[in-house]
């Protein structure tokens, strides 16, 4: 069924308001010259001599609008290519021939309507299976028909269809690197005149260029997501000027801006070092290959195996997708040599998976970047979860790799509600000692610290919390999950510090019965600390962290404060109410899905513009009101255990306030403050609260999970729940936002900003 003109509009709203975000996110380094930004971001030879002499200056015509643009510099970059006699690329006109190809992840293949992405310019390898791609019948979009529809009434020139013209379809899976154009200087992602550079103005904050660069990282994301790609080259153009700009998931680094009229060698620079280099110093991923059809005739039998409508069936089904290649993962580690955990002393070797489209993916370029795969390891012929994602490269931190070999040292009883690590960790190119990691960073002195490529290989692949069948699933799973963070924090020292409805999934244990048991996974555990730099935080190190829609209401509201035990506790009961708002029948449900989306946006969304989270959130927290009305029986289990929460976080609040854990933090007494120390035995906590006296276990309910955990029992233990419809989710795009460390919310990250290469500073 066709899409309303109100709900293109609201389409066209939402990827608006990605872009902005995506934007935000990225670190712009900008290089004082274009030489600089070529020797260091794709060093390799000069352009010969006999090549430079030959060199056809680009043509550029004026005052026909950006669509005769594109013909313009098509014909020069292959003018180019054609110079060096190179036969492996060509570029291809892509503009309003979007990829039509499904790129948000869901169980539906039908989606986005607003991100039919295309861009200006692509070049593509000219492999024949390749060309058969971007060469096939040409789609057009519908913007595209009604403009030429438009410059025909009007006598305008139209771009010339077919290959013949170099006119080619979007995609994204074969794209090489793409070339942005604009004709109006309005819509610029930045400034292109070096005399604006002096004053401040290369990155303007109007709404119509900060769109524009986000579209630059939409287009990078794209390809790195299809590609698995390490980082992206992107051409920016306006008129005669252009910049070049290398894309990974810390940076953006930007060139000077030049005439490339005046001065076609830096192109010809440009394309033929690109021509020249090695796939992997293009930025594609070495240990990741095409599979050939052998292999993807394997990965095919593997889903085959699987009975229809599971979990299993239909999470592989959507991983062979158009335009989702199916790529070979070699990843070398330690691994397991039973279907038990990894073992420090476990031996080295590489193993292969094939994958297809993940499962899921962050909406953020810059940070984690987090993808998730349904794996097939073919020479065991199972399949398996893999975690790809970038970590922070910080010294001495806790990295998930070695949560999980810690945790997995205890009892196995506790191992059912973790994922089994069978092996991985960080990711080493071929024939190189090395890991990979993010390059831009020591380009110049960012405010955030580089990223090293992990993947992760799970025994098991779970669903996701929202796929609960009723409540007490839900709570059960729940419970589950909060009894590894308990094991976690017990035994071990290891606070999980992202509590959210993506790290919490559903295990279907394969006992064989109809109706298999289910248990509660606690997964990602890439922001975890230990017990010490919990009690002793460092001071230039950001404390909050976390998913922000389901951040402690006091952590939103304070971001100087530690983020503790009781952080992450809360955080389960905002999971609880979020789910519930989505799939229950509230107050807010009558007056249809725009006021349950309003009340889930004031409540969990909402960030002030300095930083700090929802007053409605502060407020339902601190006094223990619900989240939202309903007329259910206040004695269903469910709704008892709400309400029970909400009282046990009040209480919470009241005896051991954000202000008091604050200046505990700064006084080293915090340790103290959370084990029961009595107020005036904390140096400077004193007179802090009239209304205090202790902060014990006692009065302070969440500096240990006992409490909590005895809610969840309680409920659990009654053998009759009532029914209590779960509806299809009431506002199925509102999902927890992405930012800067990919796909979690980091509320201290700023805006974006800019920094100059090589250290120097930025006006």
């Amino acid at each position: 069924m066709p899409c309303t003109s109100t709900e293109d509009d609201i389409a066209n709203a939402v990827a608006r308001s990605r872009r902005a975000a995506l934007a935000r996110e990225m670190h712009w380094v900008t290089f004082s010259s274009v030489a600089e930004w070529l020797d260091t971001c794709i060093p390799g030879g000069d352009v010969p001599d006999t090549n430079a002499a030959s060199l056809i200056p680009f043509k550029v015509t004026r005052g026909k609008g950006e669509r005769v643009m594109y013909s313009d510099l098509c014909q020069g970059f292959n003018d180019i290519l054609r110079l060096f006699q190179n036969e492996g690329f060509l570029m291809q006109i892509t503009t309003e021939h979007p990829d039509t190809t499904a790129s948000k992840l869901g169980t539906v293949e039908a989606d986005d309507k607003n991100v039919a992405m295309w861009p200006d310019l692509a070049m593509y390898n000219k492999t024949a299976q390749i060309e058969k791609l971007y060469k096939a019948p040409i789609r057009k979009s519908k913007r595209g028909a009604a403009e030429n529809e438009a410059n025909a009434k009007a006598g305008k020139e139209a771009i010339a269809e077919g290959p013949a013209a170099h006119v080619a379809n979007t995609v994204w899976a074969h794209a090489e690197f793409i070339v942005h154009a604009e004709h109006n200087h309005d819509f610029t992602p930045f400034s292109f005149d070096p005399g604006e550079e002096e004053e401040c103005d290369a990155f303007s904050q109007a709404a119509d260029r900060e769109d524009a660069r986000g579209h630059l990282i939409a287009y990078a994301r794209e390809i790195c997501a299809r590609q698995h790609r390490r980082y992206v080259y992107l051409i920016s153009v306006y008129r005669d000027f252009a910049r070049f700009i290398r894309v990974d998931r810390t940076a953006a680094l930007l060139s000077a801006p030049f005439n490339y009229v005046h001065d076609p060698m830096l192109f010809a620079t440009f394309i033929y070092r690109y021509i020249n280099a090695t796939p992997e110093k293009r930025g594609h991923d070495p240990t990741a290959t095409s599979a050939t059809k052998e292999e993807c005739q394997l990965f095919s039998d593997a889903i085959a195996k699987h009975s229809a409508g599971s979990h299993l069936y239909t999470g592989l089904q959507n991983t062979v997708k158009d335009g989702w290649p199916i790529f070979k993962l070699s990843i070398w580690g330690r691994w397991s040599s039973d279907d038990g955990p990894v073992r420090a002393d476990s031996p080295e070797e590489t193993r292969e998976f094939l994958v297809g489209r993940p499962a899921y993916r962050s909406q953020s370029m810059t940070g984690r970047d987090t993808r998730g795969f349904f794996a097939y390891d073919a020479a065991r012929d199972r399949i398996v979860f893999i975690k790809d994602y970038w970590r922070v490269a910080l010294p001495g931190d806790l990295t998930e790799y070695d949560v999980y070999m810690k945790l997995s040292a205890g009892s196995s009883d506790t191992h059912k509600f973790f994922p089994t690590l069978l092996g991985g960790g960080d990711v080493r190119s071929r024939n190189s000692e090395g890991v990979q990691r993010t390059f831009s960073d020591k380009c110049a002195q960012l405010p955030v610290a580089g990223r090293i490529h992990v993947r992760l290989v799970t025994k098991e692949v779970c669903r996701r919390l929202q796929t609960f069948k009723d409540w007490r699933e839900l709570v059960s799973v729940m419970r589950g999950a909060l009894c590894a963070h308990e094991y976690a924090w017990e035994e071990h020292g290891i606070l999980h510090r992202d509590l959210s409805v993506g790290n919490i999934l559903i295990y279907d244990v394969p006992d064989g019965s109809p109706e298999p048991k289910t248990v509660g996974v606690l997964s990602d555990w890439d922001l975890a600390k230990q017990r010490d730099q919990i009690f002793n935080p460092v001071a230039s190190q950001s404390t909050r962290s976390g998913t922000w829609q389901f951040m402690s209401a006091a952590l939103s509201r304070f971001p100087e404060k530690p983020h503790l035990l009781s952080d992450d506790l809360e955080s389960s009961m905002h999971v609880l109410n979020w789910l519930a708002l989505k799939h229950m029948h509230t107050d807010y449900t009558e007056s249809g899905a725009s006021e349950t989306a309003h009340r889930i946006r004031e409540l969990y969304d909402v960030q002030t513009s300095a930083g700090l989270g929802s007053g409605a959130k502060w407020e339902s927290v601190t006094q223990g009101a619900r989240a939202f009305g309903h007329d259910h029986p206040p004695d269903h289990p469910f709704i008892t255990l709400l309400d029970r929460l909400s009282s046990i976080c009040a209480q919470h609040y009241q005896a051991q306030r954000p202000k008091v854990v604050i200046v505990a933090a700064q006084n080293g007494t915090l340790a103290q403050l959370c084990s029961g120390t009595r107020t005036e035995d904390i140096h400077g906590v004193q007179g802090s609260t009239s209304s205090l006296s202790t902060f014990g276990n006692t009065e302070a309910p969440l500096n240990n999970h006992t409490v909590f955990i005895n809610a969840f029992d309680n409920v659990l233990q009654q053998k009759t729940w009532p029914v209590l419809e779960k509806l299809v989710d009431q506002v199925p795009d509102q999902e927890p936002t992405s930012s800067s460390i990919g796909g979690k919310r980091l509320a201290t990250d700023g805006p974006e900003s800019e920094v100059k290469g090589k250290g120097q500073v930025s006006c």
